[in-house]
């Protein structure tokens, strides 16, 4: 009798998986470069804001904060500071931080006071001279967010924020400062005169050494 070959099974499952996973890879949603320019902006802020974070903690030494390009406070180190904790949330902020960071400090936007049209001229100028990574359609979104938050009414004159001459308003903005806490601020220093130094905010119920190391690099006592 003649024997019968007989053939291994395939595994089909094994290959319905397989099908699965490239249909899976095919359907995969695509992001286009601006997309994906947006979301790095996001990413980057929100990292840097961590890592301002945990250093602030004092969770993070010297050479893990070189390594992602924040410096510790000291005579010998230069600091570099997140002011991107300065734009409000809101459409367009991501755009902002990208474009603008491109080109120069993002203190040079927060401390301004300019109108819609203003900002136009600013913008486009920015692209013309100095190829910041701007699409067209994201013009109107960076023009509202701008001359919303940093038109006539931004209370914001200078960075580092000087706490002896600076406004109520103006010293709210600083992350972690409620309207309560800066209107504090304010009334301390009209009772017992200027602040010395920025550590003299102690002073002030309500904060504390851990939020004045959160908030001191934002902050300075003299021009």
């Amino acid at each position: 009798m003649a024997k019968q070959s007989i053939e291994p099974k395939r595994n089909i499952s094994n290959r319905r998986q397989g099908l699965l996973s490239r249909k899976q890879v095919v359907d995969a949603p695509r992001f286009s470069r601006r997309e994906l320019a947006k979301l790095g902006a996001l990413l980057t802020m929100a990292f840097t804001s961590l890592f301002l974070s945990m250093s602030a903690h004092g969770s993070m030494n010297a050479s893990r904060s070189m390594s992602v390009g924040v410096y510790q406070t000291g005579s010998s180190a230069k600091e570099k500071i997140d002011w991107s904790v300065f734009l409000p949330e809101g459409n367009g902020k991501a755009e902002v931080a990208l474009a603008c960071t491109s080109c120069h400090d993002l203190t040079q936007v927060i401390t301004q006071k300019k109108s819609a049209g203003n900002w136009r001229t600013t913008l486009q100028k920015m692209i013309s001279q100095y190829q910041a990574p701007v699409d067209k359609e994201d013009m109107p979104i960076l023009i509202e967010y701008l001359a919303k938050n940093f038109g006539d009414k931004n209370p914001i004159e200078q960075l580092p924020m000087n706490i002896n001459t600076s406004s109520a308003e103006a010293i709210s903005r600083v992350p972690g400062l409620t309207p309560e806490l800066a209107k504090a601020v304010v009334e301390s220093r009209e009772a017992k005169g200027p602040f010395a130094s920025v550590e003299d905010l102690k002073r002030v119920k309500g904060i504390s050494d851990t939020e004045l190391k959160k908030i001191k690099s934002y902050l300075k006592t003299t021009e």
